[in-house]
């Protein structure tokens, strides 16, 4: 019986560990937006805040990189604050209104300032209920 428990343990972090995992893996050329989930739940009982990685290609690695941007909605503002000194890592905050509509809204995130023009966009699903508690998706 040991050994059954066992084996299903085991399968079971096999399938869901490599979803949890964050794809770091550099782009061929210049930078990448990666996220941990591109689906987040929120509503305006409370903020969300999730990290976001700048990923650059060896070429890149050097090379000095502006912010991030993203617009939501009427009523939904994102923003991006530097959480490191090298700002590869940003800290994507979002806080939505009452008057925010309710449903789901597909939010482009992408580079601003310099080198903006070599940052892959990366494309996020964000879904505003009302009473939920904000979250990542992960399926």
């Amino acid at each position: 019986m040991k050994g059954i428990f066992t084996v299903f343990v085991f399968t079971c972090l096999m399938y869901t560990m490599p979803s949890l995992a964050q794809n770091l893996t550099p782009p061929k050329d210049g930078a990448s937006i990666r996220l941990v989930t591109n689906k987040i739940e929120v509503s305006s009982k409370e903020a969300f805040a999730t990290d976001v990685w700048l990923v650059k290609s060896k070429r890149y690695a050097a090379r000095k990189f502006g912010g991030l941007q993203a617009k939501g909605p009427q009523g939904v503002k994102i923003s991006f604050e530097p959480k490191d000194e090298n700002k590869d890592v940003f800290s994507m905050k979002i806080n939505v209104d009452k008057e925010a509509p309710l449903g789901k809204f597909t939010v482009v995130i992408k580079g601003e300032g310099e080198n903006s023009q070599k940052v892959k966009s990366s494309v996020v699903s964000i879904t505003v209920a009302e009473g939920s508690i904000a979250g990542a998706n992960r399926d």
